[in-house]
């Protein structure tokens, strides 16, 4: 297993009771983090934390519905007053959502896809930037989707959502890049999940079949793929604080420079790099 280096640093991983949010926290407690393993289903939060306990891990279970923006704030609260701070998260947590098309899908499932998929990554990381800025900095990563970037039958919600997230992650990525938090989405494909086998039922889909077993032409993957992309999000040292910044945030804030030649200067990014590295 990949070690990233995060001995005493402190994060949070929704949805971390299964599948993919399961690898990460495994993956980031293995590292030397002390992660708070957070799902709607306190059984699979409690088995996930006992299980990276058992391996030599720190790890601590919380039941949350990340629906609801009180208890998102309340954790992260509670994380901050046991371990004195949070340094990352893994906003993981989320649903597949009716298989209908857009026609027919119903307003009780759409808003149910957009409030679990796109409003709670929001108060997710509204919650954990705020306890971020007060340690000076840290990093967020939202799990999107391929559907973030694409369309695809029968899911209207869900992929609207994913295309939320990527927005969402972009705008607060440029709002607190200054403060030392990054803030980045993966955009998995077709993965073997919990979540996956639930919507087993996209037979055919835009022309073509889709099994849970295969999927599109054979290309199902497992979570490591996903860990491979998201432990370089996380942990990557870079050689300046320019790199640190996604390629849209360089694209964004060279615009910016363009307009106000003095904001975020050499002078400006040397006086802060040590922080925004550390």
């Amino acid at each position: 297993m990949a070690n990233y280096g995060l001995d005493g640093k402190v994060g949070l991983v929704t949805g971390g009771g299964s599948g993919i949010g399961e690898a990460c926290a495994s993956v980031l407690a293995g590292s030397g983090a002390t992660v708070v393993v957070s799902d709607l289903a306190e059984h699979a939060a409690n088995r996930v934390a006992r299980d990276i306990v058992e391996d030599g891990g720190k790890a601590t279970p919380a039941t949350l519905d990340v629906g609801d923006p009180d208890a998102v704030q309340a954790l992260i609260d509670s994380i901050v007053a046991e371990h004195g701070r949070l340094d990352f998260a893994v906003n993981n947590a989320g649903i597949s959502g009716d298989t209908v098309p857009t026609g027919e899908y119903s307003i009780e499932t759409w808003r149910r896809v957009i409030e679990i998929n796109l409003n709670a990554v929001f108060y997710c990381c509204r919650y954990e930037i705020a306890a971020m800025l007060s340690n000076g900095g840290g990093a967020i990563v939202n799990m999107a989707s391929i559907l973030g970037s694409v369309g695809f039958g029968a899911a209207p919600a869900y992929v609207a959502a994913k295309h939320g997230v990527v927005g969402l992650t972009r705008a607060a990525a440029l709002d607190h890049a200054t403060a030392g938090i990054r803030v980045n989405a993966v955009g998995p494909g077709f993965i073997h999940t919990p979540l996956l086998a639930a919507a087993a039922d996209l037979v055919e889909v835009n022309g073509a079949v889709f099994d849970v077993d295969h999927g599109f032409a054979g290309c199902v993957a497992g979570v490591n793929e996903v860990l491979r992309q998201q432990g370089l999000l996380r942990s990557a040292r870079c050689l300046s604080a320019a790199e640190r910044l996604s390629p849209g945030q360089r694209e964004r804030i060279g615009a910016v420079r363009a307009r106000y030649p003095g904001w975020l200067d050499e002078q400006f990014v040397a006086e802060r790099r040590d922080r925004w590295l550390a």
